[in-house]
């Protein structure tokens, strides 16, 4: 009977591995060699996947978002145009296009199916108003008098400066291009992330609003043709100001509610009524503002913070940021039980400082939890040289700190299963 151990199968098991890898990786060489060339990266995706191409671009746009407010600025001071910005304008829309081109000749087909496609559809639709905002700019500069132009249907000059206007939406691809800030990305993407919430809570908001209107519009108009109700000039005054049609009445509730309308004047016509129209009234605004709009800002919280856990890059980011403290940490209790600053640190030394609370409070701030010194130590001496280094107290320290993972448990259940069946076959054999 052949005796196996487990590190000997898994010393098989690990060579049989590497045999497949190699094949694998013979068979690919062969595939790439066969390749035709002009399957590598053309010079649009060399220039696309180049850091500098988009910090380039991301100063132009801002750039360009600063050009166009001095524009709109000296417009409204001189009530004319400067040919500087003219050909600043011509400057940047030459700029744009090729950023546009260069980016399509790089991604093709996926240009308008890929990742992107949303940015590079507002990008072409910038890009498409800059060139007709020329085009018309031209057939101004051709026509007789040079101050009315029908090209496409467009007439006059202001009508170009709310083409200009539309080249600001170019600055929120800044939001791509710096995902880097993650301060940045987690504002724009949650406020994205929250729209949806936003719609529905506008609706039902609307339906109170409404419901509380055709209450409140009903009762004063009754009280205005009602000769039981006297109102003053005043209160007659107000009550058509807040409540003389519907839309009135909804304005001015959500403008209570909104802080754009003291309480107090749109009190007036409903206290002159009846005070259990004050009454109504109170119970409105303390239930919008009280629920609702307490419940709408803890479901737009929640949508928020959804967004975050859910955005890919922000997680890795995360716990990159996360890992990284803990091993700054892990640094520092090395430091902390070495003492004698030798490189290394044995049992004795272990011992000594495991019991000072600043050592505890280190372990206890990287999630461990040090019950007993001498299993502890054997668990991170992995190569059992009786003392453990830096590199050994810092993996052994990220591997067992926190709960258990389930890549080890899995590994256990996978010996324990490998340790049974082989039991069994030793028992079954003669």
């Amino acid at each position: 009977m052949r005796f196996s151990s487990l590190t000997r199968v898994d010393e098989e098991l690990r060579t049989k591995a590497a045999e497949v890898d190699a094949e694998q990786a013979k068979a690919g060489k062969k595939t790439y060699d066969s390749e035709d060339v002009s399957h590598r990266p053309g010079i649009c995706a060399r220039i696309v996947g180049s850091p500098l191409f988009d910090i380039i671009f991301a100063c132009l746009i801002l750039t360009n978002a600063v050009f166009i407010g001095v524009e709109v600025q000296y417009g409204l001071d001189n009530g004319e145009d400067h040919w500087v910005f003219q050909a600043g304008r011509n400057i940047y829309t030459v700029l744009f296009s090729f950023e546009l081109f260069v980016r399509l000749g790089a991604q093709r087909k996926d240009f308008f199916c890929g990742e992107d496609r949303r940015w590079n559809c507002l990008d072409s639709v910038i890009v498409f108003a800059s060139w007709w905002e020329v085009a018309v700019e031209i057939q101004l500069l051709l026509s007789p008098d040079g101050t009315d132009s029908t090209f496409a249907g467009i007439t006059g000059i202001r009508t170009l400066r709310i083409i200009r206007i539309t080249r600001l939406v170019k600055v929120a691809r800044l939001a791509r291009v710096l995902r880097f800030v993650m301060a940045l990305r987690t504002l724009t993407q949650s406020i994205l992330y929250t729209l949806k919430s936003l719609i529905w809570a506008m609706v039902l908001l609307l339906l109170i609003v409404y419901s509380f209107g055709i209450l409140f519009t009903q009762v004063v108009n009754d009280a205005f043709e009602s000769e039981e109700v006297n109102l003053s000039e005043f209160e007659r005054e107000m009550g058509l100001r807040y409540f003389g049609n519907l839309w009135r009445a909804m304005t001015a509730l959500y403008m209570s509610i909104a802080g754009g309308v003291s309480w107090e004047q749109v009190l007036d016509p409903l206290q002159a009524i009846s005070w259990v129209w004050v009454l109504m009234y109170i119970f409105y605004i303390a239930f919008s503002s009280l629920a609702v709009l307490n419940v709408v800002t803890g479901v737009f919280c929640q949508s928020a913070i959804e967004s975050a856990q859910s955005d890919h890059d922000m997680v890795i980011q995360s716990i990159l940021n996360n890992k990284e403290a803990h091993i700054e940490k892990i640094k520092m209790l090395f430091t902390e039980i070495d003492a004698a600053e030798s490189g290394v640190i044995t049992f004795q030394m272990f011992q000594e400082r495991i019991m000072s609370q600043e050592v505890k409070t280190y372990f206890e701030s990287i999630d461990l939890d040090v019950w007993d010194a001498w299993t502890f130590f054997k668990l991170l001496d992995m190569d059992a040289g009786g003392a453990v280094e830096i590199e050994e107290f810092l993996l052994g320290c990220l591997r067992l700190r926190g709960n258990a993972k389930a890549m080890d448990i899995a590994k256990l259940c996978h010996d324990q299963t490998w340790l049974i069946r082989e039991q069994a076959r030793r028992l079954a054999d003669p």
